[in-house]
């Protein structure tokens, strides 16, 4: 049996038979500057890259084929650099909301503060994640998908800000989204419909001229200590929307739905399998998992 990538992927993640294990380099870190400039102090080359380091170590390909569409605020707003504070900078994004990053720093900035705040900022904004999907795909969109189907590799759209918990805290701000669950239940609501609109939308026009292996659900929705909101919370709020989701995406062609959380996740995995989600990733050793 010898499969292409894609076709690895795909039978490994319906249980059946392959020729090997894929090897993949999913989170990235050969990307990672910092970790390139220590390597070089220990061996590698001076003048090694990122490809350098995955051949040696074998990797078969990152996460596959990813297909870019604008899947939260469109038209995005200007990006502009609010302050610096030492080597912090605060930038609005392009969704609207105010994060933090060290400067240099190749890791994920922080969403402290977002554009909705309450019924009257979500009314502002709430055109801009809807209407239709094709100004949301790249100008380039017929030859990706030309790219994508000839390039043997999975094939996938999502990732950030593409999550039902993810995607709300960049809209609101942490702090702000966590008591929404309490004080507007029913703002919320209408926040995740309209988002689960938006990707049903999006991801369908993509399918329309690509086969998509999965969907990158980014959600970040736990710590060490476990999930940022109960199990409870995730059944009434998050899981009906998971299901409308991956139910009319998987009638499309989509078999697999990947959700990236960070932390221990261990309580939300049977709710996020109830929700049509296959596949749950990276498990941390941080909260004392032993993965053997």
């Amino acid at each position: 049996m010898e499969l292409t990538h894609r076709e690895r992927f795909d039978r490994l993640f319906k249980g059946e038979p392959v020729d090997r294990a894929p090897f993949l380099d999913y989170m990235g870190k050969c990307n990672f500057p910092s970790c390139l400039s220590r390597w070089k102090t220990e061996g590698l080359k001076a003048d090694a890259d990122a490809d350098d380091v995955r051949n040696m170590m074998g990797f078969d390909y990152g996460r596959g084929y990813y297909i870019p569409v604008k899947t939260l605020v469109y038209p995005e707003f200007e990006v502009k650099v609010v302050k610096r504070e030492g080597e912090k900078v605060y930038t609005r994004n392009a969704w609207g909301g105010l994060e933090i990053l060290k400067e240099g720093s190749e890791l994920m900035p922080i969403a402290i503060d977002g554009i909705v705040k309450d019924r009257y900022s979500w009314d502002a904004v709430k055109e801009r994640l809807k209407g239709d999907a094709a100004p949301r795909l790249p100008d380039n969109f017929d030859s990706i998908c030309e790219e994508a189907k000839n390039s043997g590799l999975p094939v996938y759209a999502g990732d950030r800000p593409a999550g039902f918990f993810g995607a709300p805290r960049e809209l609101c701000g942490f702090e702000n989204l966590i008591f929404m669950f309490y004080d507007d239940p029913k703002l919320l609501a209408e926040i995740l419909e309209t988002l689960c609109d938006l990707w049903i939308s999006v991801f369908t026009e993509i399918l329309k001229r690509v086969r998509l292996d999965y969907i990158f659900i980014w959600e970040d929705m736990c710590s060490k200590n476990g999930p940022l909101i109960s199990p409870a919370m995730f059944r009434e709020f998050l899981l009906p929307n998971y299901k409308r989701l991956t139910s009319a995406l998987k009638t499309g062609g989509c078999e697999h739905f990947i959700v990236d959380s960070d932390g221990d996740e261990r309580p939300l995995v049977t709710l996020w399998q109830e929700g049509g989600v296959n596949i749950v990733f990276p498990w941390e050793s941080q909260f004392g998992l032993d993965m053997v």
